[in-house]
């Protein structure tokens, strides 16, 4: 209590002389947040990739073989599924957005943003369907459908990381302070 009545005090007393040093701290703040956030988000992104690759190495070549490896495939999928919308979440918190109510709304606020393309959008709200089936288990997947899912999702992610990585240069401005210093 006593440092906050200081500060206030002496900014009071020479406000041309402590504006800059406050906006240095408040710079240094947001820099670490911002940071810390890029953190976070390039540890998703590199998990995406994981999950990525894990299913490419396990995709068999012909659908009959799919039997062997669905359930590793299946699971890397959700998991690259709930990255993409923990990413998204993570994208659309820095923004002004409320938080969308469903995982697949996420998809259609980032298009909103400008940080996906509609094509984008699309195919990862049908990626969050695809998730809830396979994690709910509301139904039995086909092993065609599980066979074409693990060939074009791989397609969807790498599009969808791209496109994330590119709109994060564009939409995190540094804040006014940081700017000037």
């Amino acid at each position: 209590m006593i440092q906050k009545v200081t500060v206030t005090h002496h900014f009071s007393l020479y406000p041309k002389l402590c504006l800059p040093f406050v906006c240095h701290l408040f710079a240094i703040k947001d820099y670490r947040a911002q940071c810390m956030d890029q953190v976070i988000l390039d540890q998703k992104l590199e998990s995406l990739r994981c999950c990525i690759r894990r299913v490419e190495e396990k995709t068999p070549s012909h659908v009959i073989q799919l039997i062997e490896d669905q359930d590793i495939l299946v699971l890397n999928l959700t998991r690259a599924v709930q990255l993409c919308v923990d990413i998204g979440s993570h994208v659309i918190s820095e923004s002004e957005e409320p938080a969308p109510p469903t995982m697949g709304d996420v998809f259609s606020t980032l298009e909103n943003l400008g940080a996906i393309m509609s094509i984008t959008c699309k195919s990862m709200r049908k990626a969050v369907g695809f998730r809830n089936i396979a994690v709910l288990k509301y139904d039995v997947i086909n092993r065609e459908i599980g066979y074409a899912i693990c060939n074009n999702l791989l397609i969807d992610f790498r599009r969808f990381t791209s496109e994330i990585t590119e709109s994060r240069v564009r939409l995190v401005p540094l804040s006014p302070c940081a700017q000037r210093y």
